[in-house]
């Protein structure tokens, strides 16, 4: 396609520069025309005046006689270039340029050859896709039916839940043996109470969890409590075991 517009351009200036050059004999054939008649005119005036000597007449013959070969030459240079622009405005429009376009539209319809195939190869591997496609969909379906939201439930309670017991319930608490003056000398605890063997275990449960790694948890929304309830404890349990 460039080659083609490359070619264009260069028989289109060949014909702009011929049609200058034969503008420029136009001009050149038309002065000499002019040049010619005012010597012819000339001319003839003198040898019309009987003032003039034969020499002065003579003169003037001779400079109308160059005008007019001057516009002979002027009149065939005009008629060279014009036969020479005519023939290759000619050969322009009826040769070079249909070749071009010619030429630009083998190139365009190649191109539009192209496209067809390319749209009917990419249709034909499309429509080798879709049986692919729908059994994939069809295997997308088939997992789908077995999807069990309570099985699912199950696995993450399994696999989430602490293993902890519900902590218990809070104890009321005597105040009243704060007043014995005993109690306080002699520092023994205001409560009488004895380490079970659940709460024992307890604590050391929260101990080992407390140094050791941590079990998972399921956002930490089992834990927080739980924590809080075994830190009282434990505080509990060694004011008394002092």
């Amino acid at each position: 396609m460039l080659q083609s517009l490359s070619e264009a351009t260069k028989h289109k200036s060949l014909l702009q520069n011929l049609e200058l050059q034969l503008d420029k004999a136009k001009k050149a054939y038309e002065k000499s025309h002019k040049d010619s008649l005012r010597a012819k005119l000339a001319y003839e005036r003198a040898e019309a005046d009987l003032n003039l000597s034969r020499a002065d007449v003579e003169k003037q013959k001779i400079s109308s006689q160059m005008k007019s070969q001057q516009f002979e030459d002027s009149k065939s240079d005009y008629a060279n270039q014009l036969q020479k622009f005519n023939d290759l405005q000619h050969q322009h429009y009826t040769l070079s340029m249909p070749q071009v376009y010619q030429s630009l539209q083998d190139v365009d319809e190649k191109r539009i050859g192209s496209f067809q195939d390319f749209v009917s190869r990419s249709v034909e591997i499309e429509k080798n896709v879709f049986p692919i496609i729908d059994t994939c969909l069809n295997g997308v379906l088939k997992a789908s039916a077995t999807i069990d939201a309570k099985e699912d439930s199950k696995l993450v309670i399994d696999k989430y839940k602490s293993g902890f017991e519900p902590p218990a319930d809070q104890q009321f608490e005597d105040l009243t043996y704060l007043g014995s003056t005993q109690s306080i000398n002699d520092g023994s605890p205001p409560l009488s109470r004895t380490l079970t063997p659940r709460s024992a275990d307890t604590l050391r449960s929260t101990s080992k969890e407390k140094n050791g790694k941590k079990r998972g948890k399921l956002f930490g929304i089992f834990s927080s409590q739980k924590v809080r309830h075994f830190g009282l404890l434990r505080k509990r349990l060694l004011s008394i075991m002092r």
